[in-house]
């Protein structure tokens, strides 16, 4: 019980570190500062999240790889981001976007087809 107790204990140490480590990151992004902001998402231990934050962190990296044109990797973080978030238009949306950056139209249109359906006009 006691070992449980602790690595219970280490887990939410590490939630909240990784929590803070991506609002840093989160703020650095919203500056313009691409690269520090990256370094810091780079440090984030992924399984310590839980889904809430691991959709914010996958859809805010990926928005910040695209800023970097690095397109293959952001997307891997928007099908992170939707697989937490299936709903998600604002993920959906930026997957439609790198995949078209990539010159995968077909694929991108059906990205956006989340979004449209839910919002016409987007």
């Amino acid at each position: 019980p006691r070992d449980a107790t602790a690595a219970a204990g280490r887990k939410a140490a590490l939630m909240v570190v990784g929590v803070n480590t991506i609002a840093i990151a989160n703020d650095l992004f919203k500056e313009g500062k691409f690269e520090p902001a990256l370094e810091l998402y780079a440090r984030v231990d992924e399984s310590q999240l839980n889904d809430p934050t691991l959709y914010g962190y996958a859809n805010n990296k990926g928005a910040l790889l695209m800023r970097l044109s690095r397109y293959a990797e952001a997307l891997a973080y928007f099908d992170l981001a939707l697989e937490k978030q299936p709903d998600s238009l604002e993920a959906a949306y930026n997957k439609g976007i790198a995949l078209r950056s990539l010159g995968r139209s077909r694929e991108a249109l059906q990205a956006y087809g989340l979004v449209t359906a839910v919002e016409p006009d987007h």
